[in-house]
């Protein structure tokens, strides 16, 4: 299992110094998908460091609206093709569709209709997804941020529903898992069904970094994920009070954890 940590450009240097195999950038941060190549200049990588974005989470941003009324198709055919395009340029792999805002529900409006929604914009990247060689994770998130996709089995749901295994898969998020009160072992039918592509991790409901005494549930946790037939990658999204301290600890007790 390759193990990185979710930060901004300027930490490469030291998520590489400490050990990670790889980084997570934010997409709508630093691909800036709303604006045309000719506004966006992407960070340069150091390739001597051996660490490249293989991720990107927050997918769609900046006000960009998947569900609901100002949803707007040519939109989002424009932004499917700049974040699918910039990433893999940056060498990234899997793009995290998390994104609440771009998702939630509004009052009065048909969840059948914001599922279908759902459905039709990850059917769009698809495409741009398969030319440039990237996958999207759908990502659940805990009912206090988002009111729809709150569960992997959901999440699973939607992946199936658009039905391109290879481009739309599945991500589990520790965190939002404990938030919810789901069973850790829909992660062990995701992976099973060859949609789970991705985790991330943090630990307790105060969303600390991996500790000693968390390798328990993180075992369990990511034997799971290890089941699927290409074993996912595995991001620290987490607080991170003292960065280097925090970060080295988690990564000896995810390898810990993986033995």
């Amino acid at each position: 299992m390759r193990f990185g940590i979710c930060a901004g450009p300027n930490s490469v240097a030291q998520v590489g110094s400490l050990g990670y195999d790889y980084i997570e950038f934010s997409a709508a941060d630093v691909l800036r998908p709303v604006y045309p190549d000719s506004d966006v200049v992407l960070p340069e990588i150091d390739v001597a460091s051996h660490i490249t974005p293989e991720a990107f989470n927050g997918l769609v941003g900046f006000g960009v609206k998947v569900v609901g009324p100002e949803r707007d198709e040519a939109t989002l055919l424009r932004y499917a093709d700049n974040v699918t395009r910039r990433a893999a340029l940056l060498g990234g792999k899997i793009l995290v569709y998390g994104s609440s805002g771009s998702r939630n529900v509004p009052d009065g409006y048909s969840r059948d209709k914001a599922n279908d929604e759902i459905v039709s914009f990850l059917k769009i990247i698809a495409g741009p997804a398969k030319l440039h060689g990237v996958a999207i994770a759908i990502e659940p998130l805990g009912r206090a941020e988002c009111n729809i996709i709150n569960t992997v089995d959901e999440g699973v749901e939607i992946a199936q529903r658009v039905g391109l295994p290879q481009q739309i898969t599945v991500l589990a998020d520790l965190y939002h898992m404990l938030c919810n009160g789901e069973s850790l072992a829909s992660v062990q039918r995701a992976a099973s069904l060859g949609l789970l592509s991705h985790v991330h991790v943090a630990c307790g409901r105060d969303r600390h970094s991996p500790r000693p005494e968390d390798i328990d549930t993180l075992r369990e946790f990511l034997s799971y994920a290890k089941q699927a037939p290409v074993v996912p990658r595995c991001s620290l999204e987490c607080r991170l009070v003292d960065f280097e301290h925090d970060a080295h600890v988690a990564l000896d007790v995810l390898k810990e954890a993986t033995r």
